[in-house]
């Protein structure tokens, strides 16, 4: 099981010139271990077969994952670049 971190990079389309990290954040949202087994679960095909079963799952992923980026990516494009168990 995988114990690694994800992060998401902000980088700002044109950033503060008083921004002293230049417009690029680094976020840690969750260790693996919480979000892999899940990610694993929603992408099985019989798991898959129940709606209810993985709207929940889908749900739990988005709350570890997406969630704790909302206020910095409101308004803003984002681009997905998965790692791991996410790919």
């Amino acid at each position: 099981m995988s114990t690694a971190s994800a992060y998401a990079v902000i980088v700002a389309k044109q950033a503060d010139p008083k921004d002293p990290k230049g417009g690029v954040d680094v976020i840690k949202i969750a260790p693996g271990k919480h979000f892999a087994p899940r990610v694993r679960t929603l992408v099985d095909p019989k798991f898959l077969a129940s709606d209810r079963n993985a709207r929940r799952v889908g749900a739990e992923l988005f709350d570890l994952l997406l969630k704790p980026l909302a206020r910095h990516i409101d308004g803003k494009n984002l681009v997905l670049v998965p790692d791991g168990v996410l790919w």
